[in-house]
Order: C-alpha cells, then structure tokens, then sequence
C-alpha cells in the first residue's frame, strides 16, 4: 500500500506538512495518521537517497517518525517541515554510523 494511501490522500498528492501538524494541533480527526504517514515518507525518502536500503529505510524511518511524533506532541514545533527534514537528515547520519559500526561479514 502506497503512503498516499495510508494517508487517506489520492495517488500523486503530496499534502502540506504544516497545514497536516496545524491540523493535527488542532485536534482534527484523523489528523495524527495523516501526518505520521507524510512524515515517514519524506524521512524515508531522505534515507533512501542516502543509500538505505528498502528495508533499512523501513525500518529507521519508523524509528525516526516515532521520535518526531512524539516531540509533535510534546511540544509546539514553528516549522514543521524544516523540523522533519532536519531529524530526517540526522537519522540518515545516525544509520551511516551504525552502518559503520557494524562488524565486517567473514566471507
């Protein structure tokens, strides 16, 4: 299933981030999914680009999303958008180091 259509949102519309945390602020039904499900796919889309795989983007970006979502709750947030693309970015950094860390395959 697309994120789209996690989303409640048609194929191919991309929904604002701001106006989707508004919303959710707000207390607007359903508002909360639809976020969530804007904010894992531009973290996945950022981890992806980095070089993840399939699964591993999976994975972190669930992850990642987690954490944002709390701090969503937790506290007001001036810039949504900026605030994803920032903890995305980092997530990408934290999943380069783990990589990093990992002992090497004995072949």
């Amino acid at each position: 299933m697309t994120t789209a259509a996690r989303a409640g949102e048609p194929a191919g519309v991309t929904p604002d981030l701001d106006q989707l945390y508004t919303a959710y602020k707000a207390g607007r039904p359903r508002a909360e999914d639809r976020l969530a499900a804007e904010v894992w796919r531009r973290v996945h889309g950022v981890l992806r680009m980095r070089g993840a795989c399939e699964a591993e983007a999976e994975e972190f970006a669930q992850q990642i999303t987690a954490r944002i979502m709390r701090n969503f709750q937790a506290k007001a947030v001036e810039e949504p958008s900026r605030y994803v693309a920032r903890a995305a970015t980092m997530g990408a950094r934290d999943m380069g180091r783990r990589r990093a860390t990992r002992s090497p395959e004995i072949a």
